[in-house]
């Protein structure tokens, strides 16, 4: 009878082993990186738990910049740039790869639904562009550039109407405006363009300050001040110009700096941060508008590179990229200090990888970091969230 009993209960034996060993292993797999994926028809989700993040102490506590955790979406396309209509909504460029014509595209993406939900109405062949959603959200500038590499067209897409209400030909670049109604446009002139009426009003003849603004353009920024417009350009002398116009009393500030200016970003009111190299001293820089004062926020030594810069809407924070060599192994790594007085503070980095990070974006509360990494035939759009930001 026993070895009857043994025989009967063998089988249920086997059964109850073969679970206990199958939760142990879903645990333990589950546990190694405290992560996890899910995947969509259009994107693969990853989200990186804050435990691997704890953030640095500090005499004050935890460090203000500590990860609260990461979310990366990998998108099937080749991301050339992106912008933000709320923090689950981008307005994508992009090659798609089915597409054998190699066009850029525009159009809608959903973070959460992980799909392409609306179209912007561009493509083209070519190989440059830009797109920003308008502050109020209701409308997109979608600049592509000619063959040049130099001037671009720029279309304006109501979302209302799904509709180019306006394309403008032949400029160098655009920037939006806060209202949202109207954008400030660069050709030979620095222009302001209502996009209710169709108007454009020019404020300065800006072939007076930078020689050929289609060849040493650099960059245009519009202030924190919301009136306040910066232009930049390197020329051939090595030196770059600064013009900072004011739109509504039209008066021009000029300055010139020794030195190649790169990257740049609105900084405060009245400031602008550039990533460069001035007086031979390579860094991060603060450009004070009413003391033309160029500060250094941040030197850099020698094997280091910052690329990319992004201050946050506040003006409390900056984030930047940085590019290192370790034992032969290029690392990339994104940066956020504390901004105050145009002073560095808490610097921590918040993300590391070997592939190349680039369009730091910071959402409009400034609480949200987002970063894009490409891929072959795909792209990670990062999303960093913070566990003490004020």
């Amino acid at each position: 009878m026993e070895r009857m009993s043994n025989f009967k209960d063998k089988p249920y034996q086997t059964i109850l082993v073969f679970l206990i060993v199958l939760g142990l292993f879903t645990c333990g797999l589950l546990g190694v990186n405290n992560l996890y994926s899910y995947l969509s028809r259009d994107s693969a989700v990853m989200v990186l738990e804050k435990s691997l993040f704890a953030g640095e102490e500090s005499k004050e506590g935890d460090s203000p910049f500590a990860v609260d955790r990461i979310v990366k979406f990998t998108l099937p396309y080749t991301v050339l740039t992106y912008d933000l209509f709320d923090i689950n909504t981008v307005a994508l460029m992009y090659l798609n790869p089915q597409d054998k014509m190699f066009s850029l595209q525009t159009g809608i993406y959903n973070l959460n639904q992980g799909a392409i939900t609306g179209d912007l109405g561009q493509k083209k062949q070519t190989a440059k562009g830009t797109i920003q959603v308008a502050p109020d959200g209701k409308t997109v500038l979608t600049s592509l550039y000619e063959k040049t590499d130099a001037l671009t067209t720029v279309y304006i897409y109501d979302l209302a109407s799904q509709r180019n209400i306006g394309v403008l030909h032949n400029l160098t670049a655009a920037a939006w405006l806060p209202a949202g109604r109207k954008f400030v446009g660069l050709d030979d002139y620095l222009f302001v363009y209502d996009i209710t009426t169709g108007q454009r009003e020019d404020i300065c003849a800006i072939s007076q300050y930078i020689r050929k603004p289609e060849q040493y353009f650099l960059s245009l920024n519009v202030l924190a001040d919301g009136e306040t417009v910066g232009v930049t350009g390197n020329n051939s002398q090595g030196s770059s110009d600064i013009i900072l116009i004011n739109l509504t009393k039209k008066t021009v500030k000029t300055n010139r700096v020794t030195g190649f200016l790169a990257a740049s970003s609105p900084l405060a009111p009245q400031a602008l941060a550039y990533v460069g190299s001035v007086q031979e001293r390579d860094g991060l820089y603060a450009y004070n508008a009413s003391s033309k004062a160029m500060t250094q926020l941040l030197d850099m030594g020698s094997g280091h590179k910052i690329g990319e810069i992004s201050a946050s809407p506040d003006g409390r924070k900056i984030a930047y990229t940085e590019a290192t060599i370790s034992s032969g192994t290029a690392i990339q790594a994104i940066h956020v200090a504390s901004l105050n007085n145009q002073q560095l503070t808490d610097d921590q980095i918040v993300f590391q990888d070997s592939q190349l990070i680039q369009n730091l974006i910071w959402t409009k509360d400034s609480q949200v970091l987002y970063y894009l990494q490409n891929g072959e035939g795909s792209t990670i759009l990062g999303r960093i969230l913070f566990k003490n930001l004020r």
